[in-house]
């Protein structure tokens, strides 16, 4: 057979075979695709279940709140929980509350505010600079009850970035109820009358953490008080002044 003929036959033979030829450049073309793509997906999944595993660095494993809509538990309360859970390594309580916030010309009209104590267990994570990334201790930080942490979430909100000099100023208000008595002059009893005013404040952003990076300070992205000092102006919402109030307490298992 000569060369001729020889090519002639081929060609034939590659025209017949011409869709089961497209079909296997597709498939071979289709599988190579396939292999990227599981490729790719799996180093996605794999960096999300990295960060994953990174974010639930201090994260709570339980939250007890009061059953009753509003309610609030007490700082006794926490003997009673470590009993029901006596291999927590971290039992912490956090009084939570929303406030209006303006710095400059920023206003955010609810933002989630958590008091917790300066001294809270290491099993829920650290606190970090948001500009030096620097480990930060918050009983040294908040001093009194006019000065607050904010979060880098928040602070972005509110128009600040890392380089913003602090301490910067923030006006926000909170509810004053107060009790008036008077006597009736019919049946000569007393009249007991809530007052509500709602108050202007100032409080100082005295610093910043990142909410962004792993550790406690991702679980809160508003601003933070220290439990004691949030008391203090929660307290303003009943007329008796009762401080003695906490939203939740967080287990660390």
């Amino acid at each position: 057979m000569g060369l001729k003929a020889s090519f002639t036959i081929a060609r034939r033979s590659l025209m017949r075979r011409k869709t089961k030829n497209l079909s296997a450049i597709l498939a071979i073309t289709l599988g190579v695709s396939l292999l990227v793509g599981i490729q790719i997906t799996t180093d996605t999944l794999e960096n999300a279940f990295l960060t994953s595993l990174l974010q639930s660095e201090g994260e709570v494993d339980i939250r007890v709140s009061s059953a009753d809509v509003g309610g609030y538990l007490k700082a006794d309360d926490q003997e009673k929980i470590r009993a029901m859970v006596p291999d927590a390594v971290g039992i912490m309580p956090e009084l939570s509350t929303q406030l209006p916030m303006m710095v400059g010309s920023q206003f955010d009209p609810s933002v989630r505010i958590a008091g917790i104590p300066s001294n809270f267990s290491e099993a829920f994570g650290s606190f970090y600079d948001w500009k030096s990334g620097e480990k930060m201790d918050i009983g040294t930080i908040l001093t009194d009850n006019s000065s607050i942490l904010l979060s880098s979430r928040q602070a972005e909100n509110l128009g600040l970035n890392p380089d913003t000099s602090l301490p910067v100023s923030l006006e926000t208000e909170v509810t004053n109820v107060t009790l008036t008595i008077s006597i009736n002059s019919t049946t000569g009893l007393p009249v007991v009358t809530p007052i509500y005013a709602i108050e202007s404040i100032e409080l100082n952003i005295v610093d910043v953490f990142d909410s962004k990076r792993p550790g406690i300070g991702s679980q809160y992205r508003g601003a933070l008080f220290t439990l004691e000092h949030l008391q203090d102006w929660v307290s303003l919402q009943d007329p008796m002044r009762e401080k003695n109030r906490v939203s939740s307490y967080l287990i660390a298992l």
